[in-house]
């Protein structure tokens, strides 16, 4: 992940200083106009924008498929879940490696740095139902940013339904 300049978060610890121990970590990310975060925790990496592969039946919010050293991603535009005007590509954009209940890309505009909070510093709220793609926020600055779940947006297969023995 790209390391957080020390400038933007000065109050913070750093992210190997004994005060950080029990701190949560998120990559706070644009999608224009607003922000949004993600766990650490989920996010394996992050890439520029590439060339993306069209799926034939977009589904889930996945709108293509990316080759990520040898390994074929689903990419997902979080846009519509989150009730954003949709983008086209361009190469300012950023790909982030995540890791849910499958391992997927998501496009975000832009990535902005590595937040550090403690646990009082994130709230959980209602969400609209499940698998809503955000049910915390974080505390950052006077502002709050929602918390975009990973398992939320992931495209991977679904647990499969229980059906009943005949």
């Amino acid at each position: 992940m790209t390391p957080e300049s020390p400038a933007a978060r000065p109050e913070s610890a750093p992210l190997d200083s004994p005060d950080a121990a029990g701190a949560l970590r998120f990559v706070v990310v644009s999608l224009s106009p607003r922000r949004f975060a993600l766990e650490a925790e989920s996010v394996e990496r992050i890439v520029r924008m590439a060339a993306l592969v069209p799926l034939p039946r977009p589904t889930r919010h996945a709108v293509g498929m990316l080759n990520l050293h040898g390994a074929v991603l689903l990419v997902v535009d979080p846009r519509r879940a989150l009730g954003i005007a949709p983008a086209r590509p361009s190469p300012a954009q950023q790909l982030i490696v995540l890791q849910a209940r499958s391992r997927y890309v998501l496009w975000v505009d832009h990535v902005e740095e590595i937040a550090i909070a403690a646990p009082a510093e994130v709230d959980a709220v209602a969400a609209s139902g499940p698998g809503a793609p955000s049910c915390r926020v974080l505390h950052q600055g006077g502002e709050l940013i929602p918390v975009l779940a990973a398992t939320a947006l992931d495209p991977g297969p679904r647990k499969a339904p229980r059906t009943m023995p005949a």
